[in-house]
């Protein structure tokens, strides 16, 4: 996990929520976005209005991602292969493009692996790319 993500404690807390009503097999997506990436003056990625974070956000929700708190930043799914899913059907336009900054500085996966607090983390930048 990259180290800016446990120095801050609102991400630590809300990891802590996600991993309370996480259950086994249960995959969490936390994405550290890069809001810089939206910065057309309509607030989307190349000036289509509808390239903005909270598509991104309504298109997780809908490949079945429950926002963790609603902070947009956190989502659990009910399997990998919801999360899989979901990462497939992300839009074009939130790829990585040349010359434009990516829509996520990070992207990490949290598997709850056994009922006894075994986990792991892993890197899941491809998301985006």
């Amino acid at each position: 996990m990259p180290p800016h993500v446990l120095n801050d404690a609102e991400t630590c807390r809300l990891l802590l929520a996600g991993i309370k009503k996480q259950k086994v097999d249960d995959p969490i997506l936390y994405i550290h976005w890069d809001e810089t990436s939206f910065n057309q003056p309509n607030g989307s990625r190349d000036n289509d209005p509808t390239h903005n974070l909270q598509t991104l956000v309504d298109s997780i929700k809908d490949a079945g991602g429950d926002d963790v708190e609603n902070k947009h930043v956190m989502f659990a799914f009910n399997t990998g292969t919801d999360l899989a899913r979901c990462v497939r059907q992300l839009p074009q336009w939130a790829r990585h493009q040349a010359n434009t900054p990516d829509v996520a500085h990070s992207v990490i996966r949290l598997n709850k692996l056994s009922s006894n607090g075994n986990y792991e983390i892993e890197p899941c930048d491809h998301a985006f790319n």
